[in-house]
């Protein structure tokens, strides 16, 4: 058998024996399908295409798996910046927190706070591929 092909099958077996372990067996409090979502797939995988290209057209002469591998990973922090924003922004209208002025002034600073890290993620790449000469 191909050694990629084991390595994607043990990894996705792990990784499927674990969540299973957790929900059925410890009696976490969840079910197996908040594990997938299509949304955050095609975010991750049509953001990492995005960079993956700035990246060639920067003229970087790494592998393109190895980019596309990094891009991901990138494309995977942005994801969760913004969920955990929507989540602060959200979270602010329930009736516990909006009555107790600490908290929400707490909760959307912490959401505002992560536009510094979104702007650099998203930006970086875009302004050096376009101030590349």
């Amino acid at each position: 058998m191909n050694d990629k092909i084991l390595g994607i099958i043990l990894v996705i077996g792990s990784v499927t024996l674990g969540l299973l372990n957790a929900i059925y067996i410890e009696g976490t409090l969840a079910d197996a399908f908040v594990f997938i979502s299509l949304q955050s797939f095609v975010f991750v995988v049509v953001m990492a295409f995005g960079l993956s290209y700035i990246d060639r057209f920067r003229g970087s002469d790494k592998d393109w798996n190895n980019i596309i591998r990094r891009n991901m990973i990138i494309a995977g922090w942005i994801g969760l910046i913004i969920g955990v924003q929507i989540t602060f922004f959200r979270s602010v209208n329930y009736p516990d927190i909006a009555h107790d002025m600490f908290w929400k002034s707490t909760i959307l600073g912490l959401g505002y706070s992560l536009n510094s890290l979104l702007y650099g993620y998203i930006l970086s790449p875009i302004l050096s591929a376009l101030l590349k000469k």
